[in-house]
């Protein structure tokens, strides 16, 4: 036998053991571009520079797949969660996803991808891999600079004010834009949360609220080490997981578990076999800055800037403490979902964010007992308990309807 032949043999064989052993996936084989063309939905790509010099790329489903009336559509802007990116919105698939609910409704959608994340990982002067710098910022600076430079751009394209929806730290971010440049509440229809995150001092986590305490030690660790990012990029790591996570045997539940644990509880509406796809996308890089914020913001139950520490808040802040969000400020009108089973935004949290908000037109417990933090994303059933009501509130808006008064919202309230 012949030294090519040979090689044929081995190739021919080794594909005959994968396929034996790997389940076939070929969802998960796909970029987030491709499976927007994949599912046959138009795309557009933009390129925008934020005002602290992040290159970020923007993403628009102007239209569904079968829509008659292309021009005129109100612009909706998705803002995903930390460790997320703008591809969780499509993952369902045609008829189920989020993205795809809209753009088949009427809707112009547009998708952030925030620094950081697959798209968004370029700047003016860093190199995301090799200048730490780079990755000196948190969900503030999301919220100041990058959804502000998105919702300018969407604006100009299409001349009409945005509907927002955001997921966990989506919502964060959110509150943040429209408080700390109040300017952007009169450029906001209504802003949608879906798990809507603020201080999280009412996770209902036992490990997490104890791990919160320890954000000072984990802080000096990272300044030791010299760490700016959660969790350093390894590309063969992330390549082992996406193969691990597509076996038939316990690997694929071993990340079905640490999903459900990401998610707070077992999903009963999340298929079994999303875990191949979840893993196999490109996960969205986040600074450890974000956590840290979070860690501090959950420990005091104080929703405040970034502590830096007394000394240099005096430099940053010209103040010991870093200021509070000012949430009076946060003026344009919100629609809040929340989960029966989230533990990370637990019903109590939720509570507590919609009192903080000075314009709740809608606060709703998902009607499903089990709906968790990520079934808001990957639920197969979202879409009849989330999607399609967030739909109506929209259409109702642009007919000139808005809800004004909500019992439950004051039902929730006196019990609290």
């Amino acid at each position: 036998m012949t030294r090519l032949e040979c090689l044929i043999l081995l190739s021919t064989c080794s594909q005959l053991v994968t396929s034996w052993i790997f389940k076939d996936y070929p969802y998960a084989d796909l970029s987030f571009i491709e499976k927007i063309r994949h599912d046959g939905y138009p795309l557009e790509m933009y390129e925008l520079t934020t005002e602290d010099n992040y290159i970020l790329t923007t993403v628009r489903i102007p239209h569904g797949v079968q829509s008659k009336n292309k021009t005129g559509r109100s612009p909706v802007l998705l803002l995903h969660g930390m460790g997320g990116t703008p591809e969780m919105f499509v993952m369902l698939g045609k008829g189920r996803a989020l993205a795809y609910n809209l753009a088949d409704s009427g809707f112009d959608v547009w998708f952030l991808s925030s620094r950081g994340t697959e798209l968004s990982q370029r700047h003016k002067y860093y190199d995301i891999d090799k200048d730490l710098d780079y990755w000196n910022f948190d969900f503030h600076e999301i919220a100041i600079y990058d959804i502000p430079t998105n919702i300018d751009f969407i604006m100009k394209k299409t001349g009409q004010k945005v509907f927002t929806i955001g997921h966990s730290q989506g919502n964060t971010c959110y509150f943040i834009t429209t408080s700390e440049r109040p300017e952007y509440n009169e450029k906001i229809k209504i802003g949608v949360s879906y798990a809507p995150s603020l201080r999280l001092h009412h996770m209902d986590i036992p490990f997490a609220n104890l791990f919160v305490h320890l954000v000072e030690v984990l802080e000096a660790i990272y300044r030791l080490l010299d760490l700016r990012e959660i969790i350093p990029f390894s590309k063969i790591g992330l390549d082992i997981s996406k193969r691990l996570c597509r076996e038939q045997t316990y690997f694929l539940e071993f990340c079905n578990k640490v999903i459900y644990v990401i998610g707070s509880h077992e999903s009963k509406i999340m298929d079994k076999d999303m875990a191949p796809v979840l893993t196999s996308s490109n996960i969205g890089r986040a600074s450890a800055r974000q956590l840290f914020h979070y860690m501090q913001i959950t420990k005091t139950g104080q929703f405040k800037q970034y502590d830096h520490g007394w000394r240099n808040n005096l430099k940053i802040y010209g103040n010991e403490t870093p200021p509070a969000y000012d949430l009076k400020k946060s003026t344009a009108p919100v629609a809040l979902y929340y989960g029966p089973k989230d533990d990370l935004v637990s019903p109590k949290g939720a509570i507590a964010t919609m009192k903080s908000l000075p314009n709740v037109v809608l606060f709703e417990k998902v009607d499903y007992e089990h709906f968790n933090h990520l079934d808001f994303l990957f639920g197969w059933n979202a879409s009849e308990l989330v999607y399609q009501k967030t739909i109506q509130l929209f259409k109702d808006f642009d007919n000139g309807i808005l809800p004004s008064y909500n019992p439950q919202a004051e039902k929730c309230q006196e019990k609290d």
